[in-house]
């Protein structure tokens, strides 16, 4: 419970306060700008890839070392924010961002990544300036590594029971 203490209109608003030292005397008044907007949800990723991208276990595989990353969006909205972390070395690669409305976003990678997994962060806003909820992150693994099988029993060996196990052993984790 509390007291209503201002109405704001939706879109653009202006305050405008002043302070009061001890001796009473009121100091320069001040505006401060701010925006109010009705269902003020920020923007929602509903769409998320990159190069060459095989989702397994939440987490986004690519063998490409200069991966495009993809993000599509709801409404349009700008990205304000969107970084590569390297997991292993906390090396962190700003990717590029602008002041465009744009319902697809694409951000390529300037430079190769050495394998291994990465957290991307990205923030974005809409028409009316209102950001995401929360960050959006994703792992991704850059993995130029071709995989290994193994079978037993070998593609020579002789079975001479009707039933055999088959054993499939990968170099790598697989889904």
């Amino acid at each position: 419970s509390g007291k209503k203490l201002l109405q704001l209109k939706e879109g653009a608003n202006s305050i405008l306060y002043y302070s009061q030292d001890p001796s009473k005397n009121i100091e320069i008044v001040k505006p401060l700008s701010l925006e109010a907007h009705e269902n003020s949800d920020g923007p929602k990723v509903f769409y998320f890839n990159v190069t060459n991208g095989n989702k397994a276990n939440e987490k986004l595989y690519t063998n490409a070392v200069q991966p495009a990353i993809s993000v599509k969006f709801l409404e349009p909205s700008i990205v304000t924010y969107a970084k590569l972390i390297n997991k292993n070395t906390n090396l962190a690669i700003n990717l590029g961002t602008n002041d465009l409305l744009e319902l697809e976003k694409q951000m390529p990678v300037s430079q190769n990544l050495p394998d291994g997994e990465y957290r991307f962060e990205l923030n974005a806003k809409n028409k009316n300036n209102i950001f995401m909820d929360t960050l959006f992150v994703a792992a991704i693994v850059v993995d130029t590594s071709k995989p290994q099988l193994s079978i037993s029993p070998s593609k020579d060996e002789v079975i001479e029971t009707a039933s055999t196990v088959i054993r499939l052993a990968f170099s790598e984790e697989s889904k």
